[in-house]
């Protein structure tokens, strides 16, 4: 299965520093004596580091041992801003990411493909850094970091028409502000104690932006539109699109902008990113459940590299039949992507 695509790899920076290349003058100045975007380098404390070599080269022995076309590149780190306050550094910042990873990542290494990074208080200037980008070759995404505005509200139009008429996916991806940093999106009743909590309510954000995006009438406006919710888990989305369901069943004279069931709305414009749990138990039961449902067609595989298991890059999948095992591992990447390969 050459022709698969991993749709989620996390390139990882050493902090601004890799970053001021590729910033004028006045915003290298600016990010350099401001000690508050100073940020810890991810690579200095995970495994790669120990085994001696860089991220890219350990991308691209990934790549190497699980045969994949492409791998999307979605970098949290350049998704951080949706903590920030500051749009003008904001989008200055992620213009800086972007083309640090069109340069430095893409250029390195061919296989890797581009999720573009927007900076969601400013939805405008969101807009002109998609089309700055769109053009380049390396460049298969959209990565709109969450922000506590829902996300099927007219805010993010400007975006939303952008990455429409550049044919790019939105990859809406958590980073480390959700829950904790003003102007990221807030945890329901709280402040999550511990990491095991937040990880556990991160799908709350996914579905939220799952039932604005189907309930208010996104996909009428933005027809070609394609989104993708990725490091939020999967195995909710069945009875999630079975309890957006039947609201709109009982109160579907509420919603005459968006005339279809949410179902439907997700079957033709979402996707999910599937990544294998590991050593949890209830693995099997979730496939299973995504199988008898019909879901396997709206998931899309994602390493989730450098923190999933390369080795299992594939073989977590030998529970699901034949045409669903290909739907998540081939089958649904290459149709989300058709409009850029």
């Amino acid at each position: 299965m050459a022709d698969w695509i991993d749709c989620d790899v996390h390139p990882t920076f050493s902090g601004v520093a890799d970053l001021l290349p590729h910033m004028p003058e006045e915003w290298k100045e600016f990010f350099t004596s401001s000690g508050q975007y100073r940020m810890t380098p991810l690579d200095e404390f995970h495994p790669i580091r120990a085994a001696g070599v860089t991220p890219i080269e350990a991308i691209r022995a990934m790549l190497d041992s699980s045969g994949a076309e492409a791998a999307l590149a979605v970098a949290p780190q350049g998704g951080s801003i949706n903590g920030w306050t500051d749009r003008l550094s904001a989008s200055a910042y992620v213009a800086a990411v972007n083309d640090h990873l069109i340069d430095v990542w893409a250029r390195a290494e061919p296989r890797l493909r581009v999720a573009l990074v927007v900076s969601p208080l400013d939805p405008e200037q969101a807009a002109h850094e998609i089309r700055r980008k769109a053009g380049d070759a390396s460049v298969w995404a959209v990565f709109l970091p969450p922000i506590n505005v829902m996300l099927g509200d007219r805010y993010y139009d400007p975006i939303y028409a952008a990455a429409q008429d550049a044919g790019l996916p939105i990859v809406v991806h958590p980073t480390v502000a959700e829950g904790t940093l003003l102007g990221a999106p807030a945890f329901a009743a709280g402040v999550p104690a511990t990491r095991a909590e937040r990880m556990a309510l991160l799908p709350q954000i996914a579905y939220s932006g799952l039932a604005s995006l189907t309930l208010r009438g996104t996909f009428e406006r933005f027809t070609e539109l394609r989104l993708v919710f990725s490091g939020y888990g999967w195995s909710w989305v069945p009875s999630a699109l079975w309890e957006l369901d039947r609201r709109w069943l009982e109160f579907r004279d509420d919603f005459g902008s968006a005339p279809r069931k949410p179902s439907a709305y997700a079957a033709e414009h979402i996707r999910f990113v599937a990544a294998h749990l590991g050593e949890v138990e209830a693995d099997d039961r979730a496939w299973a459940l995504a199988d008898a449902t019909g879901v396997t067609g709206l998931l899309v595989y994602g390493s989730a590299f450098p923190y999933g298991d390369p080795s299992r890059a594939t073989s977590f999948t030998d529970g699901l039949s034949d045409s669903a095992r290909s739907a998540l591992m081939r089958d649904t990447a290459l149709e989300l992507f058709a409009r850029r390969r």
